[in-house]
């Protein structure tokens, strides 16, 4: 095992998480800009998501460590190391985001609080919101 192995996996890592952090990023500034709300910036993204991003980066070191165990197991999986860690950074941080991601949480409660609002001007808390496309 060389140091390129290590270092193409890691690279192959790094973008499978940039991947995924940019069309979080994009899924987050969509939901943003239907609800009214101001999305945030990339900066602004990636500083309100740090923990789960290094989360993401401990992962991604951990499997890099686990290539020596793996290979000693099974040699024939060499060719198969280096694309395994594009969907191990997508997945590993594409799961964190959702599942502990700051930004979605924060989105999600002002969203609930704006159509908490809408529904007591209404007259229409006790009433289930219709899921159809509201006609201008």
């Amino acid at each position: 095992m060389t140091l390129s192995l290590y270092v193409t996996c890691f690279v192959f890592a790094i973008l499978g998480l940039t991947i995924s952090v940019l069309m979080q990023m994009k899924s987050q500034n969509d939901k943003a800009k239907a609800a009214n709300l101001i999305p945030h910036g990339p900066i602004d993204y990636i500083k309100t998501e740090w923990i789960s991003i290094s989360i993401s980066v401990l992962v991604i070191i951990v499997c890099l460590l686990l290539i020596p165990t793996i290979l000693g197991w099974k040699p024939g999986y060499l060719p198969f190391i280096k694309p395994a860690f594009l969907p191990i950074g997508y997945q590993g941080t594409d799961m964190l985001l959702k599942a502990l991601g700051v930004v979605n949480s924060r989105y999600n409660a002002a969203i609930k609080a704006k159509s908490d609002q809408a529904d007591e001007a209404n007259g229409t808390t006790s009433a289930p919101t219709p899921a159809t496309k509201p006609q201008p």
